[in-house]
């Protein structure tokens, strides 16, 4: 059985960036700031996971903590040095990026279906425009919606 720390856990309080907002500059990734956001975003979460875990007093952590970019030999973690916290601490952060990178793909696919119902494959407003581009009336197109069978 795990036995739980009866030590408090702190959270940050600061929260001085906003990671709803996408910079208009060039991105430092991929040069377009809309797929930069998810970077941007696990640049802000990693910035929370260090403040927590410097709140804690496990800056042994912090350093530990993994980035976007690979380290320099010199500062790679040998073998012997990934104690059960280190591969803990990097799972999490692999957790973090995941979920950074489909928070950005929810809100990519949004802003196409903003633009255009017709802009994603198999929505829709792409089978309609198709029946409608097929010479189909919007009463054809009524009267064979209740036949139509959709699979999840």
């Amino acid at each position: 059985a795990r036995q739980r720390s009866r030590t408090r856990h702190h959270m940050p309080k600061r929260m001085d960036s906003n990671p709803d907002t996408v910079d208009a500059k060039k991105s430092k990734v991929t040069g377009n700031p809309r797929q930069e956001k998810p970077y941007q975003d696990f640049e802000f979460v990693l910035g929370l996971l260090r403040e927590t875990l410097h709140a804690n007093n496990r800056d042994d952590l912090v350093a530990m903590i993994p980035g976007l970019k690979a380290p320099p030999d010199s500062e790679r973690l040998r073998p012997e040095q990934f104690t059960k916290e280190i591969v803990q601490l990097y799972s999490l952060v692999f957790h973090l990026i995941t979920m950074c990178e489909e928070n950005g793909a929810v809100q990519a696919r949004r802003h196409a279906e903003d633009e255009s119902i017709c802009a994603i494959s198999g929505l829709w407003g792409q089978h309609l425009q198709a029946m409608k581009g097929a010479g189909f009336t919007s009463k054809q197109v009524a009267k064979l919606l209740p036949e139509i069978y959709v699979e999840p």
